[in-house]
């Protein structure tokens, strides 16, 4: 038994990406069927709590949380409870079947969004309310900054059509 958390379409290819918190990262295809578990563990460590996802329409790459290396999705609760800090975000290249952790260490990274102009993610830490920016373009690239306080516990990000 799975539990899909995350939910994002590839337009171009058709393909529907899932942030299973139990499963990894799986995929459908266009023409729908059963899901193809793509990834099940980054740099050797297991994914326990997959999450968020999104993709960059442009180059089809995926980015993907771990919100916990520690707790499983039933253990929710302890991971905001503990102030555990083992979350990762990580990208997805479907060309190569790559997968790499781009920043380890988060507090319970959640939902995530790419920018409309592709230059950075918006990522929900849940445990601490608040937004971070993780810069995957520019001179910033590769860094993580807080992008806003939030008076409660965030989960999903999107973003609107303008």
């Amino acid at each position: 038994c799975g539990r899909p958390l995350g939910l994002r379409f590839h337009l171009k290819s058709g393909y529907l990406y899932i942030a299973d918190a139990y499963k990894g990262l799986m995929r459908v295809a266009p023409g729908g069927g059963e899901a193809t578990v793509l990834v099940t563990e980054a740099d050797g460590a297991p994914l326990r709590f997959t999450n968020g996802v999104d993709v960059d329409q442009v180059t089809g790459e995926v980015y993907f949380t771990d919100s916990s290396m520690k707790y499983q999705r039933s253990q929710h609760e302890m991971v905001t409870r503990t102030g555990d800090s083992t979350g990762r975000l990580m990208r997805y290249d479907p060309r190569t079947g790559k997968v790499i952790v781009l920043k380890a260490g988060i507090t319970y990274p959640n939902g995530l969004a790419i920018s409309a102009d592709r230059t950075h993610l918006v990522i929900s830490s849940t445990g601490p309310c608040k937004l971070l920016r993780y810069w995957i373009k520019g001179s910033k690239a590769g860094t993580m900054e807080l992008f806003a306080d939030l008076p409660g516990y965030p989960d999903n990000v999107r973003p609107n059509n303008e």
